[in-house]
């Protein structure tokens, strides 16, 4: 790996890359198959993205006549982007913290057919970038607009984590100078919004935060209209159905005209909030079920729907109706879910309150049943 001189490191203060330094770090280990049949002999860029979303040179990389490489840096304040470029090929990597990373592919096929392994992050970018590739390579541009089945899937890895650094990644994706999503698309607002929120919640001192939160507050003043305003007042609870763990699909709206109160949670079981949040609901459920109380669980696991074995255990051991989406469905936008757990209160068939936590549940829950 090529030595940073000086100018390099002052410019690459957000990047923190430090090729000969102590300090625990992370580190990416390649190999470029096929270069010797490469006669162009293109130079390896390891870049870092500016403030302004830039790119700019850090490193050249040396690689070994079998197409072998190394580079590594200090771990960074805040979870970063870097990519890979080789001619006019680039491949982006995500560094969250003190990691390895393995990455793998041909002179020819630079930025297609790679392998890119060692983190979640690392692994969920490059699915995204092989979902945006491919339909590039079928498409044009301009069909991002009706691209539905295309975008819930990325919104699906969005999801998983709308916090980290590859949803920003997504959400802040351009393709030849167009924007992946599109701000006066409500579905595509809202994904936009679910990350600025996620970010406010999660990581408030990140550098990206505000620009996401100022990017999202502006487009929603833009796009929302007094029409918007009057139909989210009339809609109130907006009617779920989906499959239970066994297999019978239940909706929120029968649960809801047979019971007083319906406390709706969207979750993920393979958290780790997951059981403790669940014991302190069956404190609940217990105290008011006899009083009128259901609990309606989304269970937002990102397994794939024919392979839901893990949700479907864990809902049968629960006493409330447990139902299984897995993905970012229409639901997930309507209701606004940045982040898991959420949590909605539903009297009367309206949605009357938010608690952010189960204090603030209690409290809701307290006033509504009358204890």
């Amino acid at each position: 790996m090529g030595k940073l001189n000086k100018y390099l490191i002052c410019a690459a203060l957000t990047a923190a890359i430090a090729s000969c330094n102590s300090n625990p770090g992370w580190e990416l280990s390649g190999r470029i198959s096929d270069t010797d049949a490469d006669s162009t002999a293109l130079p390896l860029l390891l870049e870092g993205q500016n403030k302004l979303g830039g790119w700019y040179i850090i490193d050249t990389l040396d690689v070994n006549s079998d197409g072998r490489f190394t580079v590594s840096g200090e771990k960074p304040a805040y979870p970063e982007i870097y990519r890979l470029t080789y001619g006019p090929k680039s491949v982006y990597f995500p560094i969250d913290s003190v990691e390895s990373l393995e990455f793998a592919t041909s002179a020819r096929n630079f930025d297609r057919n790679y392998t890119l392994t060692g983190s979640q992050a690392a692994i969920a970018m490059a699915t995204a970038d092989s979902l945006i590739n491919t339909f590039i390579a079928t498409n044009s541009v301009a069909a991002l607009d009706t691209a539905n089945a295309f975008k819930r899937r990325l919104a699906d890895i969005v999801l998983a984590d709308p916090a980290g650094i590859v949803a920003y990644y997504i959400v802040n994706k351009t393709i030849n100078g167009t924007p992946l999503l599109n701000t006066s698309d409500k579905r595509d607002l809202r994904i936009i919004g679910a990350v600025a929120n996620a970010f406010s919640e999660r990581r408030p001192s990140d550098p990206r935060c505000r620009m996401m939160s100022d990017r999202y507050l502006t487009n929603i003043k833009h796009n929302t209209t007094a029409r918007d305003t009057i139909l989210a007042e009339e809609i109130g609870m907006i009617d779920i159905e989906l499959p239970n763990a066994t297999g019978t699909k239940v909706k929120l709206s029968d649960i809801a005209d047979k019971n007083k109160v319906v406390v709706l949670n969207f979750t993920s079981y393979t958290q780790d909030f997951s059981a403790p949040l669940n014991i302190e609901l069956r404190k609940i459920y217990d105290r008011y079920h006899s009083q009128g109380l259901e609990i309606y669980q989304v269970g937002l696991d990102q397994a794939a729907q024919s392979d839901n074995f893990e949700w479907r255990q864990s809902a049968r051991n629960l006493p409330w109706t447990t139902v299984y989406n897995g993905t970012l469905s229409e639901y997930v936008t309507s209701y606004n879910v940045p982040t898991v757990p959420a949590i909605f209160v539903i009297s009367g068939g309206t949605i009357v309150s938010r608690p952010a936590n189960v204090e603030q549940l209690n409290s809701t829950l307290s006033k509504l049943m009358g204890q």
